[in-house]
């Protein structure tokens, strides 16, 4: 991986090629001052999206109060569907490529975000498209 640029408020931006299909990828650390959470499928490259405002998240808010940020997600991702591959969404996933769905994040996966990135043949629009067709933003919750 290489840096994309030195930008403190790019945290720990970088791009680089899948090693499978060698399209671009951006990473980047989340930031704490986003308003949504996004947990990654174990089994696939699809993520879902729980935002701060969702009924759902208040309620486990609520039900756990003072929890640290990594116990918040463990139970947010217990009660979260299961992916439309059947696997299960958790905030420490490993991160796959969009495209092959080969995994390459692993380690210390929590709190990293893995995108396609604004670059070579991809334009924003197509980067876009990609990213929400994999992010689940409605019918989070399992009953």
């Amino acid at each position: 991986m290489h840096a994309v640029r030195d930008d403190a408020d790019l945290r720990n931006a970088a791009e680089f090629p899948c090693p499978e299909c060698g399209r671009r990828l951006h990473r980047i650390d989340h930031s704490p001052f986003e308003d949504f959470h996004l947990l990654y499928c174990d089994g696939c490259p699809r993520m879902a999206e729980v935002g701060h405002g969702d009924a759902g998240y208040a309620e486990i808010r609520h039900a756990h109060p003072g929890a640290e940020h990594a116990k918040l997600m463990s139970v947010v991702a217990e009660r979260l569907r299961p992916c439309d591959c059947g696997g299960r969404f958790r905030a420490d996933a490993p991160r796959r490529c969009p495209f092959c769905a080969t995994t390459v994040v692993t380690r210390d996966a929590a709190g990293v975000d893995v995108t396609p990135a604004w670059s070579d043949d991809a334009s924003v629009d197509d980067t876009e498209a990609v990213t929400a067709a994999l992010t689940r933003r409605t019918d989070l919750w399992s009953d």
